[in-house]
Parts: C-alpha cells; structure tokens; sequence
C-alpha cells in the first residue's frame, strides 16, 4: 500500500510570498493614509474658503441694511422738514427710489397707516390704510425696522425696511418705507446670487426666525427652514464652519 506524498513546502517561495504581501499591504496603507491626509486636508481648506467667502458675504449684507437705513433716515427728515405739504413726499419717494437699487418700492404712510406716496406710483395702494405684517410692526414700533419676510398687500413675498417720521416737536407723523422684492432684481438679490464657485456649492440666506431669505430655489423663498445644525449654531451667535449632510 502506497503512501500519498504531502508536497514538500518550499521556503524559499514561502518567503517571498510573505514579503511581497507584506510589501501590498503596506503599500495599501500608504495609499489610504495618503488618500485621508490629502481628503482631510481638501475638507479643512474648503471649509475655511467658504467661512471666509460666507463672512464677506455676510458683511456685505449687514453693510447693505444699515445704508438701506441711512437712506431712510435722510428721506425721513427731508419730508419731516417739508411736513405739513405731504404733496412733496410723492417727489420724495421718487428721489428715494431712483437713487439706489436698494429698494424695489419706496412707500410713505401717515401716522394712521394711510398711503400717501409710493414709487413706482401705484393707484391700488395710495389712499389705502396698511395692515400688512410689516406695515403693522412699523406704525406700532416706531422706530427703524427690518421686517421678517411676509406676503404684501399686492401679494409679493417682500421685506420692507423702515424708517419713522417725526416732526422736530417729537410728534410721529408715519413711516417711510424701503421695499424689497425677494423674488425680483434688486442690489441683496445681485449680491447674494453672484455665486462665483463652479463646483455646484450654493448658498442661502435665513433671518432669525430660519425664514428664508435668499435661495436659488426662487419657490422656497419665505419658507422657514426645519431642523439645520449649521443654521442653530449661527442663531446661537457662533460662527465658524461646520461639515453637515445637506
């Protein structure tokens, strides 16, 4: 009776063979750690481009509201000025309108909320009283306002910056109002929509109550945004940059 043969193991190849796949897996962890370092390196520097990009947008924003205010406040005192000949602040909402692309509207109402003038010169709101959300805020605060977005009396999605009239008694006398079309041209919509990256990234604007301000989704304009981490940090007053699944 014949014995089968076991094969004779070489150690030579044995060797070799263990050195050449030590050597693959080395290699392999090479590539991986190769691949991480440079993946994370790419994740840091992209997100500290777009805080830096984010805060200049943002500066120029709060840059644009406290002009927009400015604007308000000069007109306010022209036609405080001017008061009790309301019939020159129609030529004043004009000026005001002409002069920037701040504004999409310029209105001016009396203390009881009445239209007296707006530019462009609309017959369906002169004469009217106001009892628009941001309207209200503005007669009943009376003080500079940027409104949360809300639907106009002519039914656009708008924010309306505003500024009171007082007479130099200190007797209220209305408000003139800047207003901006969030879903039309103006100067925020041109700064927040010039997006120069190629890469498919976006950006959106929300105000403190995550109501949106800008996005290039025209229809989610207005719409309050749900549960963002990103978003609850920056209401929480911080800022920096922060890696989310969108």
């Amino acid at each position: 009776m014949q014995t089968a043969r076991l094969p004779r193991l070489d150690l030579r190849r044995l060797i070799i063979l263990l050195a050449m796949l030590s050597g693959l897996i080395t290699l392999g962890i090479g590539f991986y750690a190769s691949y991480k370092v440079q993946r994370d390196s790419l994740i840091g520097s992209t997100l500290a481009a777009n805080q830096a990009y984010a805060a200049k947008l943002a500066d120029g924003a709060e840059e644009f509201f406290r002009s927009a205010q400015q604007q308000l406040a000069v007109s306010a005192e022209i036609m405080a000025a001017r008061f009790p000949d309301v019939n020159q602040w129609q030529a004043e909402a004009w000026r005001l309108r002409q002069q920037t692309d701040s504004f999409n509207a310029v209105v001016i109402t009396s203390a009881e909320g009445k239209v007296l003038a707006t530019a462009p010169n609309t017959g369906l709101l002169v004469g009217q009283k106001l009892n628009s959300p941001g309207a209200s805020q503005a007669l009943a605060e009376r003080k500079p306002l940027i409104s949360s977005p809300y639907i106009s009396a002519l039914g656009t999605l708008v924010v309306l910056i505003s500024h009171p009239i007082v007479a130099d008694d200190g007797t209220y006398l209305g408000y003139v109002g800047g207003v901006i079309y969030l879903r039309e041209r103006n100067i925020l919509h041109s700064m927040l929509g010039q997006h120069f990256y190629q890469d498919g990234s976006y950006l959106y604007a929300v105000d403190q109550t995550r109501r949106l301000l800008y996005h290039p989704e025209p229809k989610r304009l207005g719409t309050v945004v749900g549960e963002n981490a990103v978003i609850d940090k920056a209401l929480q007053g911080e800022s920096g940059s922060l890696r989310v699944v969108n």
